[in-house]
């Protein structure tokens, strides 16, 4: 159409002013998206005057299909992850949160009334000292290279839970320790159920 044939001009009058274009169209055929890249490269002579354009089309459909159907599913991981009531996070070296799931994000809000994101400190003021000291060295450990699973005992009034947490090293292709990834699961259901049995 009308579009179509704008762009290709100014593509043109682009390259045959000596600049290299490159741009993607959508075709829709039965309802489905093909996807091409054109690349126009200006022709220069001997003197470096324009004398022509060649034009390259390249078809991306494939990787474009693939690189949207990986957002969506990136967004519905990330849907599934701050859903679950289960508390997701992670940490670096120097214990600054790297992501941190909403269940988290209220925990740790319900307790020191501090908001976290990316970049934050993970233990802010606000948990207790004994906590803070109690999970750095579980950070601590885990930075060491060693995965474990720890359990702790949370008192509300009478009422006591049971939390579950994994701290699993974060490593790169050498081995190298980068942070840590946490999962904390309340088990106080399966605690109480143990107990009756």
């Amino acid at each position: 159409g009308e579009k179509m044939r704008s762009t290709w001009l100014n593509a043109y009058e682009k390259a045959l002013a000596g600049k290299r274009v490159i741009f993607e169209d959508e075709n829709i055929i039965d309802g489905k998206s093909f996807y091409t890249e054109k690349s126009l490269n200006p022709i220069f002579d001997d003197k470096g005057e324009v004398v022509g354009v060649t034009c390259f089309a390249h078809d991306k459909s494939e990787e474009i299909r693939l690189r949207k159907q990986i957002q969506k599913d990136e967004q519905s991981l990330r849907a599934t992850i701050n859903n679950t009531r289960d508390h997701i996070w992670s940490v670096d070296n120097d214990l600054k949160i790297i992501f941190l799931n909403q269940s988290a994000k209220d925990f740790v809000f319900s307790i020191t009334g501090q908001t976290l994101g990316a970049g934050d400190f993970v233990l802010p003021e606000g948990f207790s000292e004994a906590f803070i000291e109690t999970r750095t060295a579980h950070y601590r450990r885990a930075l060491e290279g060693v995965a474990f699973s720890i359990v702790d005992e949370l008192y509300d009034n009478d009422e006591i839970s049971y939390m579950e947490t994994s701290f699993n090293p974060i490593k790169d292709l050498s081995g190298n320790v980068l942070g840590v990834n946490c999962f904390s699961r309340d088990i106080t259901a399966q605690k109480k159920h143990l107990a009756q049995i």
